[in-house]
């Protein structure tokens, strides 16, 4: 046997199969892009075609020649840009496709016919085979014109959206130029106006120059004010012609001048203003009522009138951080007078700090104080319920020394020394336990302790003289002994 075998009729038939739908997806993604931008480009076109331009008066071409002249050198090259018509482009694409696909479809065809007249032959397909590769050739020609096709779309599709952008610009350049004539025919007739009458120069020239600032312009811009100064003199000593003349010269003069001044000025208030609100948020956070006399709080709590950061520092920590503070301020405000803006600027920050690490050593000392007192009139209420009279001060007036609570029944005096929590928040009580009588200290503190635990007083253990008097047998008890208790 001779000839094609039908597994290589196949075989070409398969190759040609495997590039008919390469580029299908792109190129319908591609025409449905410029489906929508060329709706946009003619949108876009038409806002832009049918955009007016204004035109200079009279008066702006007489008077303010220059200006206008400036105006159409700086627009003269704008380009007018040619509609293109990228729906013709568009259907062009679309129709080439759908031949394309027309093509694949009767290859197509072609490829079934092939594969029917195999059926059931395994040598002697030469014709088959030479119809294969045919079709085979086909399919590539085909899928090289979609290659074609889809990167015709694409670059279509970047033209058009750079004629967009150009379309853009040229509406923004159509805007400018209408804005731009209308200020110019409005400055000139202003000019006309003026010029109708000598005096209403000069009265418009007093004026703009008297608007300055005197003592602003001294010292901001005392180099330029001088020259500002003369043009007075000058108009008082010109003819009524000169005047309307040099109008133009003064008025600019003044204008460049005034803006200037306008603009140093302008960054000093900007400066000052920074820097007084600065100062004032430090007053306002040094000053806010946010804190507490701790006594006032231990009896009203939420409802105890609030006192400011300074108050707090002076009446209960002995004024600490309140020099530190009182005279970096009393500097800043110095500063600001001075108008030393840079010194505040530098050192704002550092004091804002300073006024922080106080706010939180106040609240610290306050939770400080808060437990101290807990502490002092919970062992209070114990020694009443007890029986005893119970008297408790501060130690030399400062709540920072603590608490003195003295415990009196019969001839027996429990005398807390010192009750106190330090900045840890370990709590101190110093006891002096004197009375006249035998008895078993050990009891008597272990009942106690028992009942200072029921108010949330937590005590480890009580000793005297080193020894613990919690777990030690009776003693007697006929002088003042020390004792501590520890938490």
């Amino acid at each position: 046997m001779s000839g094609r075998k039908a597994s290589e009729v196949s075989s070409v038939l398969n190759r040609a199969n495997k590039s008919r739908n390469v580029f299908d997806e792109n190129i319908t993604k591609g025409l449905n892009i410029l489906k929508g931008k060329t709706v946009e480009y003619e949108r876009e076109y038409f806002v832009v075609e049918n955009m007016s331009i204004s035109e200079f008066s009279v008066d702006a071409k007489k008077e303010l020649s220059n200006e206008v002249e400036i105006v159409l050198r700086k627009y003269k090259n704008v380009e007018i840009i040619n509609k293109k018509n990228y729906t013709s482009v568009y259907n062009e694409y679309k129709n080439k496709n759908e031949e394309l696909d027309k093509k694949v479809r009767e290859n197509d065809k072609e490829v079934k016919k092939i594969f029917d007249s195999i059926k059931g032959k395994d040598w002697y397909c030469d014709q088959e085979y030479r119809d294969a590769e045919k079709v085979e050739k086909s399919y590539r020609e085909i899928s090289n014109e979609k290659n074609i096709l889809e990167n015709n779309l694409n670059k279509t599709n970047g033209e058009i959206e750079l004629l967009k952008g150009e379309l853009q610009a040229a509406k923004k350049v159509k805007n400018q130029i209408n804005e731009e004539i209308k200020k110019i025919n409005e400055k000139a007739k202003n000019i006309i106006e003026i010029r109708n009458q000598a005096n209403s120069v000069k009265v418009y020239i007093n004026n703009e120059i008297n608007d300055i600032d005197k003592n602003i312009a001294e010292k901001f811009l005392k180099e330029g004010y001088f020259e500002i100064v003369q043009i007075l003199k000058e108009i008082e000593t010109t003819s009524n012609e000169e005047i309307v003349k040099n109008v133009e010269k003064y008025e600019k003069k003044i204008s460049n001048y005034k803006e200037e001044l306008n603009e140093k000025y302008q960054e000093f208030l900007k400066i000052k203003s920074e820097c007084e609100i600065k100062i004032q948020n430090l007053k306002n956070k040094i000053d806010e009522k946010r804190l507490y006399r701790p006594m006032d709080y231990y009896k009203s709590e939420s409802k105890a009138e609030k006192i400011g950061l300074i108050t707090y520092l002076k009446e209960f920590v002995k004024g600490e951080y309140v020099e530190k503070i009182e005279s970096k301020m009393k500097r800043l405000e110095l500063a600001l007078n001075n108008e030393e803006f840079d010194y505040i600027l530098a050192n704002e920050k550092e004091i804002d700090n300073l006024v922080d690490e106080a706010i939180t050593y106040s609240k610290l000392k306050f939770d400080q104080q808060m437990k101290t007192i807990d502490v002092t009139f919970g062992i209070r209420k114990v020694m009443r319920n007890l029986g005893y009279q119970v008297e408790a001060r501060k130690i030399n007036g400062d709540i920072n020394n603590g608490f003195r609570v003295v415990a009196k029944v019969g001839d027996e005096t429990i005398d807390f020394d010192e009750v106190n929590v330090d900045e840890e928040g370990k709590i101190k009580i110093d006891i002096d336990h004197t009375e006249s009588r035998k008895g078993n200290c050990g009891t008597t503190w272990k009942n106690l302790k028992d009942k200072f635990e029921e108010e949330g007083i937590m005590i480890q253990d009580i000793t005297k003289n080193n020894r613990s008097v919690l777990y030690n047998s009776s003693q007697t008890k006929e002088e003042n002994n020390k004792t501590s208790l520890k938490k």
